[in-house]
């Protein structure tokens, strides 16, 4: 249970490209150059309480800074345990130059207060979109260095969103590594303010049907005012 809780806190870091959405599988684009973004979310299972801090910011245009704070709970008094990561994000294609795909490449650092727990990753996300932008998809492959082990085990992503309307979106994906069996998300994304605050709402199953392992996520994301160049 516990690499799999730790997977999912290593993994959390990616989710700022999402624009808070809790999407693990991460897509080829970055905040708005010369801003920033917060996302904070809650992640409840049987076993477990987890809530996550991750603010980004694009202050070059073409380089995101991800740094982010995860407290994880035990129930029953167990215990907690506290996770810190730090990301950098560059664009190598982007999706702007004919709005059909995009590739990036991103790397990272995440630590905790258990010293079992914590390595260092890196991956791609390549993302495509339908012409008329209403599908989106995208693939994650990458690796995570273990920190206890010095193992590094390849790790993979895939999803795939629609947009309802200008306001509301659903998704899905599969993600995992080489440790421990996928996990599914489906979910909903709500921009209640547009271009400032986006509430998420998704599901999560362990596919090894454990069902302590299922989770359930409610999220926000702040678009927060850009800075003078």
């Amino acid at each position: 249970m516990m690499k799999i809780v730790w997977l999912l806190m290593l993994s959390c870091v990616s989710i700022a490209a999402w624009a808070g959405r809790p999407f693990f599988t991460d897509d080829a684009s970055l905040t708005d150059p010369h801003s920033c973004q917060l996302e904070t979310w809650y992640q409840g299972t049987k076993e477990s309480d987890m809530l996550s801090v991750m603010p980004a910011c694009n202050p070059t245009g073409n380089f995101e800074v991800t740094a982010g704070y995860t407290q994880l709970s035990h129930q029953g008094g167990n215990g907690e345990e506290r996770g810190y990561v730090l990301q950098g994000k560059t664009v190598l294609r982007s999706m702007e130059i004919d709005h059909q795909y995009g590739i990036a490449v991103a790397f990272g650092l995440a630590r905790s207060d258990h010293r079992q727990n914590g390595g260092e990753y890196a991956y791609v996300p390549i993302s495509y979109a339908s012409s008329s932008q209403v599908w989106n998809s995208n693939v994650n492959v990458g690796f995570i260095r273990e920190e206890a082990s010095g193992r590094n085990r390849l790790t993979w992503g895939a999803g795939t969103s629609y947009n309802i309307n200008s306001r509301l979106m659903v998704f899905a994906e599969l993600f995992g590594h080489l440790a421990i069996n996928p996990k599914l998300h489906t979910g909903i994304s709500m921009s209640v303010i547009p271009d400032l605050m986006q509430m998420d709402l998704t599901y999560g199953k362990d596919l090894e049907l454990n069902k302590d392992a299922n989770s359930y996520t409610v999220g926000f994301s702040f678009q927060l005012p850009k800075s003078s160049k």
